[in-house]
């Protein structure tokens, strides 16, 4: 009877596979910020600030080439459902979409509060097609579809957001306290409820993306660092240092984007990410 019992409670538990070694996909870049890929193109797009440049890499075309130039010194990107690159523009202190075949800009939000958006690092779709921009400063910010604009968790510095496969959680690095705090959220995408404590991170948090099993990886000071939803750590992959973004891509969902100062990485995961699974309304 123990024996069965054990048989039973082994095969409820779930199983999180180990992704492959990683490998450098390019290098030799300045200032690298920017990180998005976008299904509709098949294409990675990353911007390095140091040249003021945004570069386009395609499965099976190396190395990525320059795809536009001129871009206000970008510093996050997120893909845009409508054939449109979301991109935070550091230089002018906005938000702008970027027709990826036009490659014609416009500006959704210049300012919060009648200050500007202190350089945005990162963005992430939620429900209800909201937006959320975290700024340079760590402060997290809603903007709904209309383009309104308000502050969550006023207090808390956040260094990166996540949404999840189904959009009702995000996910929040918040490095001053070396956690992953989950808010979850209503159908406007606002928190709701109090936040819990999903995982503690090892020094010096920078990146976070989700798959759609929940595994949680987050980028910091000991490479790319894997929890289980439940927040027991899985895996450390030492090779890719202090990344500044995390992104999944290619057509299965299954490549995992690590972006430092000068380098591109990408790395085969078990899983596809939470984003292959959640389309904004």
């Amino acid at each position: 009877m123990l024996a069965l019992l054990t048989l039973c409670a082994c095969a409820s538990s779930p199983t999180y596979l180990e992704p492959d070694s990683p490998s450098l996909m390019a290098g030799r870049f300045t200032d690298l910020a920017g990180l998005a890929w976008a299904p509709e193109q098949g294409a990675l797009y990353f911007a390095d600030v140091g040249t003021d440049r945004v570069y386009r890499w395609e499965p099976g075309r190396e190395p990525p080439r320059v795809w536009r130039e001129g871009t206000e010194r970008i510093g996050a990107l997120v893909a845009g459902e409508d054939e449109g690159l979301i991109a935070a523009e550091q230089a002018a202190g906005r938000l702008a979409r970027i027709d990826l075949n036009r490659k014609d800009v416009r500006v959704l939000a210049a300012s919060f509060d009648g200050l500007s958006f202190e350089a945005p690092r990162d963005l992430e779709w939620g429900r209800a097609g909201c937006l959320y921009v975290v700024t340079r400063k760590g402060s997290l910010l809603h903007m709904n579809a209309a383009g309104d604009l308000i502050e969550m968790q006023p207090g808390t510095k956040v260094a990166g957001v996540a949404c999840n496969a189904d959009g009702t959680a995000l996910a929040i690095l918040v490095p001053g306290e070396q956690q992953v705090v989950q808010l979850s959220l209503d159908d406007a995408g606002l928190p709701t409820g109090e936040p819990r404590i999903l995982a503690t991170t090892g020094r010096d948090p920078e990146a976070l993306e989700l798959d759609a099993q929940g595994v949680i990886y987050v980028a910091s000071r000991a490479g790319i660092e894997r929890f289980a939803p439940n927040g027991t750590a899985l895996s450390t992959t030492p090779h890719v240092r202090h990344a500044r973004a995390l992104a999944f891509g290619e057509a299965d969902g299954r490549t995992l984007f690590a972006m430092t100062a000068t380098e591109v990485w990408r790395m085969r995961c078990p899983t596809p990410g939470a984003r292959f699974e959640f389309v904004p309304e």
